[in-house]
């Protein structure tokens, strides 16, 4: 196929030739405070005239791209990013610092802090934490169909779930202060805000179709999704009205587990406790203070009620003495009765008073001797505080009543803290309570037990009052062998 040849006086001249753009001549300029471009160049013709050339578009590019841009669809993803990333800090705030804002500021109750507001903060940061992990997936959507390249709007938003995963993993792993929970939340929230400013000076991010950009748009879409779905399984779970069947039980086995003459506001605070049925060890006479052991566990707690108390906090006075139901004690000494307590949050030392078959102390010596050191062979981890008495008759040992003034003769330390926390939620009367326990320091049921003799088995109160006893502390790491065991207990004997 042939190609016409279009000339310069052809009629049908679509764009001029190269000659024809010569002899064009650029008319002078009228518009004061513009110029012609720098960049040209002036060609002299044979016929005196002159021509002018330019290299360049007469508007700068730079300007031409500066509208482009102004025209393009502002993005709303970087400052809806910016704000879910704000929200998260404020959700750690509230969690972490604001503890210690409390205790400094308002001197609050400690017990109440850790016990009452950070479970109920903690609650309400996931309930919320839930709609920002929500907002992040939209962003996510939207950074996912667009072309742009991303740097902070991502990181923003990755910053933001990793806060909220942060907040969950240390509320179900770890028993953590107010000051370690703060410290961690803060250093968490300053390592993201400088990755943050790292990422959004890089001269060139990644866009949106990248290999890498995909991974980490992904790993957020399915943490925004597990963190949504979990907050709100969290909020409604433990809701106070969540499950009123659930409270009505728990409201009738209260009920059921009342034992005669034990009032029912400390008949509830000791069946928090004991999470379950309990004995009664023994009540004073005016029925305000008493002993109680767990049906479940056997642990051993002095308890007695208090005037301060409300419709939502229940405070009672109550002191752990130990269990009498511990696999490893029960199975090291046998035919003996015992208390044995061990609080490594509270105490640097567990505590065992025993009370063994003995008719003499040289008998006690060669019975006791092999048994404690396989024990302390295969449990040296930790100190231990030894009290060991002994009765050569322990037949007539049948309750815990009949051994339990072993705590009284200054054979435990006395501490405030309990074994499953000193602030516990419970139900009283079909509401959701905190009881809150505080040290019974009087220890009225023991002292009153003590002063009737009657009440005890006499040769429980022979081994009490008339034999010595063995009192030692056995540290952590220590080794012995039967001789150098041996020699320890005997210069570990004391005056009743």
């Amino acid at each position: 196929m042939k190609v016409q040849k279009v000339g310069t006086e052809s009629a049908s001249l679509l764009w001029p030739d190269r000659s024809a753009m010569a002899a064009f001549v650029l008319p002078p300029t009228n518009l004061e405070g513009h110029k012609s471009p720098d960049n040209h160049e002036t060609i002299e013709n044979p016929n005196g005239t002159t021509t002018f050339t330019t290299t360049d578009l007469l508007w700068p590019s730079s300007l031409i791209n500066a509208m482009a841009r102004a025209r393009q669809k502002r993005s709303f993803a970087k400052p809806l990013a910016i704000a879910t990333f704000i929200l998260s800090v404020i959700l750690a705030f509230a969690v972490g610092p604001m503890q210690l804002v409390l205790i400094v500021v308002h001197s609050a109750n400690y017990n109440w802090i850790t016990e009452v507001y950070y479970p109920t903060a903690f609650r309400y940061t996931m309930l919320i934490g839930a709609f920002v992990a929500l907002i992040d997936l939209v962003i996510i959507f939207s950074l996912w169909r667009s072309n742009q390249r991303i740097n902070a709007a991502i990181m923003l938003t990755f910053s933001s779930l990793a806060e909220l995963l942060l907040i969950w993993f240390l509320h179900h792993h770890g028993e953590w202060l107010p000051h370690q929970l703060s410290l961690i939340l803060i250093a968490a929230v300053l390592v993201f805000v400088m990755i943050i400013l790292f990422i959004d000076r890089q001269a060139n991010p990644p866009d949106s179709h990248s290999t890498l950009a995909k991974i980490t748009l992904s790993l957020a879409a399915l943490s925004s999704l597990s963190l949504a779905l979990g907050g709100i399984t969290y909020f409604v779970q433990t809701g106070a009205n969540a499950n009123l069947g659930f409270i009505g039980q728990i409201t009738a086995n209260q009920l059921e587990a009342r034992l005669p003459d034990v009032p029912p506001l400390l008949s509830d605070a000791i069946y928090t406790l004991c999470d379950g049925r309990y004995q009664t060890v023994y009540l004073t006479e005016n029925t305000e203070s008493g002993i109680f052991e767990c049906t479940t566990n056997g642990e051993v707690y002095h308890a007695s009620t208090l005037p301060q108390t409300n419709d939502k906090l229940i405070h009672t006075a109550a002191t752990y003495l130990g269990t009498t139901e511990d696999s490893t004690i029960s199975l090291a000494f046998p035919y003996s009765h015992y208390l044995y307590r061990s609080i490594p949050q509270a105490l640097s030392e567990d505590e065992l008073v025993l009370m063994f078959s003995a008719h003499t102390e040289r008998e006690l010596l060669d019975n006791l001797t092999p048994a404690l050191l396989e024990y302390w062979q295969s449990h040296n981890d930790h100190n231990l505080y030894l009290n060991i008495f002994y009765n050569g008759d322990l037949d007539t040992i049948a309750t815990t009543r009949d051994f339990v003034l072993m705590a009284a003769l200054d054979t435990m330390i006395m501490t405030e803290q309990l074994p499953h926390g000193n602030t516990i939620k419970g139900y009283h009367d079909g509401e959701s309570v905190s009881y809150i326990y505080q040290a019974d320091a009087s220890l009225a049921a023991l002292n009153e037990l003590g002063l009737h003799p009657e009440f005890y088995p006499v040769s429980t109160l022979s081994a009490l009052t008339m034999n010595r006893h063995l009192s030692l502390h056995l540290k952590a790491g220590e080794t012995y062998d039967s001789v150098s065991l041996k020699l320890k207990l005997m210069e570990s004997f004391v005056d009743k």
